[in-house]
């Protein structure tokens, strides 16, 4: 903020709330290379009892009002409005969950009883293997024994020997086959207890549709930009085409940016920023910078990039990996700085006059080393380098699904466009209200205190960290749930809760696979903000 707020004046237009969060994530932020001990105890809201779709719509009315109005000013104020909804929403929710598994008619003993259970083919496979095997281990002693006794020169003619090398022979060979049956059977078991948990999760996954369905407007026809290929395209229109409210696919049609949606086989993503642009889509070829990032990222055509390279300096990045167009032509990214730190010894200003007077201003900015916000402030500028720089308009986020499994592709779907949902939807409700929802799982309601950050991935043996992601544990199916993005773009409670309600993914949330963690509140929470929002 400027800093004549501190005597009463008034905040800087650029200093938005989301600038706030941004900087105060960065500055809380902690990253542990140790575990860190999660929350055994949550506080958990009070579920409503609903006898049918109807009872809930007076509840969902009065909560999606409050939902849609606008934040307020005042953080601490309005963060306080969000765990009150918050509570209500995942409270109405876990009644929409019990209507819908008594729908489903969900009998947990009985399944986990069938899941848990072995086919008599196994059953009989492996009794017959432990049989062989132990036949084998009596022959393989027997002829051991005989050639201690004889010793190891002793007459490989010898009829005995034969005969005792034979019976071995013979039981391996017996062994082998079964422990192939043995393996056979226990693939088909395998596949059994899959179709089985494929099969409850979609009996649970189908109420839960419906149950959202007969509450509002479920999908439409989902707007794509060009680019997009057609298997995502399919997997956009047989999950969120159908599926989704209406109002969320119409809000994410409205928005000027379209969504390009393709198939990978590299991680799943959702993204904002520009992965196909249009040069012909911006009249203004050069771009202004007024933002606290330090970084700032262009396409350029693949032809051009050593060139432009050069240009630029030694401060550009040739980012690796990621195919784009601009134009129908391939691309790459360049990342540079466009805004400097003032450095006093190489940045001198007019006699007399601050950095502020010559052209500077202060503000937070993306560390190079790191590229996290940094909790200090510096005399930032804009670089007359980049301004130079060619900046097409973005228009294309996308979303990108698994190449190999068509239900992967589907679980991906339900996720990464419930990211682009948090954007499009309700003034940004929807992020609000995950935030509070991780407020309240993440902290320990007797003390009052916070779980910690940690690494999401394991630190590898001489190899350091896997992954440079960080979250709170808490008590979730993964500690993906409880993810921190410092940016403050995104978070991961809705994706993994679509996907997990309407595509089974994390074993539907209701621990099918008798090793994934049941969490009935983050199924309350998602189904009732796809109810409400």
């Amino acid at each position: 903020m400027c800093q004549s707020c501190a005597n009463g004046g008034k905040r800087c237009s650029t200093d938005t709330s989301q600038a706030r969060r941004h900087r105060r994530k960065a500055q809380n932020a902690t990253v542990s290379v140790q575990p860190v001990a999660p929350n055994k105890s949550f506080t958990q809201p009070e579920a409503y009892s609903f006898s049918s779709v109807d009872d809930a719509r007076e509840p969902i009315a009065r909560i999606k009002k409050m939902l849609h109005d606008a934040p307020l000013q005042d953080e601490a104020a309005q963060d306080q409005i969000d765990n009150a909804i918050e509570v209500q929403v995942t409270s109405i929710g876990l009644g929409l969950v019990a209507l819908a598994e008594k729908r489903a008619d969900l009998d947990m003993i009985s399944y986990r009883k069938e899941y848990d259970s072995t086919t008599p083919e196994l059953d009989e496979a492996t009794v017959t293997y432990i049989d062989a095997d132990e036949e084998y281990e009596l022959a393989a002693e027997a002829l051991q024994a005989w050639v201690m006794e004889h010793g190891e020169d002793h007459d490989k003619k010898n009829p005995e020997y034969l005969s005792l090398q034979s019976s071995k022979d013979l039981a391996a060979s017996i062994a082998l086959k079964a422990n192939e049956a043995y393996e056979e059977a226990m693939k088909n078991d395998d596949a059994r207890r899959a179709e089985l948990q494929m099969a409850q999760a979609a009996k649970l996954t189908a109420e839960y549709r419906k149950v959202v369905a007969e509450l509002r407007a479920v999908g439409g026809t989902v707007e794509y930009g060009s680019h997009s290929s057609p298997e995502a395209v399919e997997a956009i229109n047989m999950t969120v085409g159908q599926h989704y409210p209406s109002e969320w696919i119409e809000a994410s049609n409205a928005r000027s940016d379209s969504m390009r949606v393709k198939v990978s086989t590299e991680r799943a993503h959702y993204m904002d920023e520009a992965v196909q642009v249009d040069l012909s889509a911006s009249e203004d070829k050069t771009h202004t910078v007024n933002s606290y990032d330090y970084f700032y990222a262009v396409p350029i055509p693949v032809n051009e990039i050593e060139a432009t390279r050069e240009a630029l300096g030694d401060d550009a990045t040739i980012l690796p990996g990621r195919k784009l167009f601009l134009n129908d032509e391939e691309c790459k990214i360049i990342q540079m700085p466009h805004q400097r730190i003032f450095d006093p010894e190489k940045d001198a200003t007019a006699d007399g006059l601050s950095p502020s007077e010559d052209g500077w201003h202060f503000g937070y900015y993306i560390e190079p080393s790191s590229q996290k916000l940094s909790n200090k402030k510096a005399w930032l500028k804009n670089s007359s380098k980049t301004n130079k720089v060619l900046r097409p308009e973005i228009v294309v986020p996308q979303v990108t699904a698994g190449a190999d499994d068509e239900m992967y592709a589907k679980a991906t779907s339900y996720h990464e466009f419930a990211h682009r949902v948090e954007s499009v939807v309700a003034n940004g409700a929807i992020m609000r209200q995950e935030e509070a929802w991780l407020r309240r799982r993440t902290t320990d309601p007797e003390t009052g205190i916070r779980e910690d950050t940690s690494y999401i991935y394991p630190v590898l043996p001489g190899m350091g960290i896997l992954d440079v992601e960080i979250g709170r544990r808490g008590t979730f199916a993964h500690h993906y749930i409880g993810k921190e993005y410092v940016s403050n773009s995104h978070r991961e409670v809705l994706s993994t809760g679509a996907e997990s309600i309407f595509a089974g993914s994390f074993a539907a949330l209701s621990g099918l696979d008798g090793k994934t963690k049941a969490d009935p509140d983050h199924k309350a929470f998602t189904l009732g903000i796809f109810a409400i929002a």
